[in-house]
């Protein structure tokens, strides 16, 4: 019997396009504002604590270990000193990786009759799509749920957008994508893209 509260994440089969292949333009190319743009969203993951807001906290957390560590150091347990510094490593080094993966961005526009997709990683690598938008497919469902996925899937190949957004989020992107993508799709085909 299958269990029905295991989740499989859907793999991504949708290659990224080879830089400088007819037709496509590089990342670095990807148009910032032109013409023609009838959709253009940028999905960053929500960062609930600001450097300020981080600042205050670590400023606890050393005052915590440091009254503590005195403590406990007066009692003769001064080993009890060096968790205490082990302790705020730890915290910040946790929050550091938080914040560099709070850099990781998917920008989705639609321009003319192709639909862009660039995400970049926490690294700043970019990986980019471009997609007949008119032959591409959106897949989601309504309400969103927790592991609840927007899918675009041409011929058979899947590109996954949206995985660091809430349910919410990822609600509201899937309907102004597919809003923007109807639009597109009632004036005629272009002919499909060998």
């Amino acid at each position: 019997m299958k269990n029905r509260f295991l989740h499989q994440p859907l793999q991504e089969t949708l290659n990224p396009t080879k830089i400088g292949q007819k037709g496509v333009a590089p990342c670095e190319e990807m148009p910032e504002r032109a013409e023609g743009v009838a959709f253009d969203a940028i999905a960053y993951p929500n960062r609930s604590l600001t450097r300020p807001g981080f600042m205050a906290l670590m400023l606890v957390v050393i005052m915590v270990n440091i009254i503590s560590a005195g403590f406990y150091t007066a009692l003769g347990a001064w080993p009890i000193a060096l968790f205490a510094v082990v302790d705020v490593l730890v915290v910040w080094l946790a929050f550091q990786i938080s914040y560099r993966q709070g850099r990781l961005q998917e920008r989705i526009m639609i321009v003319g009759d192709r639909l862009l997709v660039t995400r970049t990683a926490a690294n700043g690598r970019q990986s980019c799509w471009s997609l007949p938008a008119y032959w591409t497919r959106l897949e989601y469902k309504l309400p969103m749920e927790h592991d609840d996925q927007i899918k675009l899937t041409l011929s058979g190949d899947v590109l996954v957008l949206g995985r660091f957004l809430s349910p919410n989020e990822r609600g509201e992107l899937a309907q102004a994508l597919d809003n923007a993508m109807q639009e597109l799709k009632k004036s005629p085909p272009p002919s499909y893209p060998k």
